[in-house]
């Protein structure tokens, strides 16, 4: 599948190379109606690769409820092994992962979903004297966004008791009684993730082995996931596991830009402005450069600040392009030499090459073998951001 994505996207270069070949063509009365022509044939040629990388990517992609299909039963299976009656409900099926991710979370799932029934979910005696509907509820959701999809366990139990977990910690040797006592009700809970640490009071074929909270920290972390646990005792738990979403090979949208002799692409997904930076519109706050700009203002960054190349001379950033980046409340403005424009391109990721470079999420190749760095802006945003200040800030300015 990657072998046949590689192919469909390398037929995007053919395309730059057209569309470079058009640009090419001599102003002359016959060149005109040459390029015209070729123009409709690039067009043409676009709309239909986007169509079948579109159609090729969602191959390697299964819907959420391919994922979940196998635990309604092993949920309802285990509650009758336990005398418990139990209710889960799907939620997002519709979302959309991918093939190789969903593989790898089938083990944490049946891990979070062993233990919401077992650990969680009370008897109906128990739910009964407590007010509760004697069948549990557990909650199996998937949700996406443009950055990351998350997949969210939670059930309406009995919830995890931190003072339980500080006990079996100093039961185990994992903490001393003065290292419990410190811990807040969260760190605590981070205790579950340890290797070998159960509260099952006894080991069964069901749990008390200590082994599955730990395999749910390690799935999630093979795939630079994290793991969050939400809990409030009489009231259930939740599970969240959030992965950010990875492309080894795929045509990227992206704005082209120039600074001094590289090349750089910036997603358009993370672009919400296009800016002309005026002189009196650039302030200095705490020695840094800030653009007011429609009543609130931004960090101003040259793009070799934000990747590391600044060489210790700074460039004042009084005029010229500049794009708005970030989610809104959080961007920061990012300034270059030239926009060169809107481009589809094919970019190949630089994660296993290049592990600690971060701050650029792959390689695009352009037309006539040119290469342009990717920005990856969240991580870009993580390392550099501060707060958009208020209406009331920006007017004191």
């Amino acid at each position: 599948m990657d072998e046949f994505l590689e192919d469909v996207s390398h037929l995007f270069i053919t395309g730059e190379l057209l569309r470079e070949l058009e640009s090419r063509i001599p102003e002359t009365a016959l060149g005109r109606n040459l390029a015209e022509e070729l123009h409709r044939i690039c067009q043409d040629l676009r709309l239909q690769l986007g169509a079948l990388h579109r159609s090729a990517a969602s191959l390697r992609r299964v819907s959420a409820a391919e994922l979940f299909a196998p635990y309604p039963r092993m949920a309802r299976s285990l509650a009758a092994q336990l005398n418990k009656k139990v209710r889960l409900l799907l939620h997002g099926d519709e979302v959309e992962i991918d093939r190789a991710l969903a593989r790898e979370l089938e083990a944490p799932l049946t891990h979070l979903v062993r233990n919401a029934v077992d650990h969680g979910i009370q008897p109906p005696a128990e739910r009964r004297a407590q007010a509760m509907d004697e069948i549990g509820t557990i909650r199996l959701s998937a949700q996406r966004s443009s950055y990351w999809v998350r997949i969210s366990v939670e059930d309406d139990g009995r919830g995890i008791d931190p003072t339980q977990i500080r006990r079996k910690a100093i039961e185990k040797g994992f903490l001393s009684p003065q290292q419990a006592e410190t811990l807040s009700n969260e760190e605590a809970l981070q205790l579950i993730f340890h290797p070998g640490f159960s509260t099952a009071e006894k080991v069964s074929e069901i749990s008390g082995r200590g082994v599955g909270m730990d395999v749910v920290r390690t799935g999630a972390q093979k795939h630079q996931g994290t793991v969050k646990v939400e809990s409030e005792v009489g009231k259930g738990t939740k599970v969240h596991l959030t992965f950010p979403i990875r492309e080894t090979v795929l045509v990227l949208d992206g704005l082209l830009v120039r600074r001094h002799n590289h090349l750089l692409v910036i997603p358009v997904d993370h672009v919400r402005e296009i800016l002309q930076i005026r002189p009196q519109g650039v302030w200095s706050v705490h020695g840094r450069p800030v653009l007011r700009f429609r009543e609130r203002c931004y960090e101003l960054f040259w793009i070799e600040e934000v990747l590391g190349w600044a060489t210790g001379q700074q460039e004042q950033a009084l005029s010229g392009p500049a794009a708005l980046v970030g989610p809104d409340g959080a961007e920061v403005c990012l300034r270059f030499d030239e926009l060169l424009g809107h481009r589809q391109v094919v970019v190949h990721s630089l994660e296993e090459i290049f592990p600690a470079c971060t701050k650029t999420q792959a390689v695009a190749l352009l037309g006539g073998g040119r290469l342009a760095l990717v920005l990856n802006i969240p991580e870009i945003l993580a390392q550099c951001r501060l707060p958009a200040m208020s209406t009331s800030e920006a007017a004191a300015l």
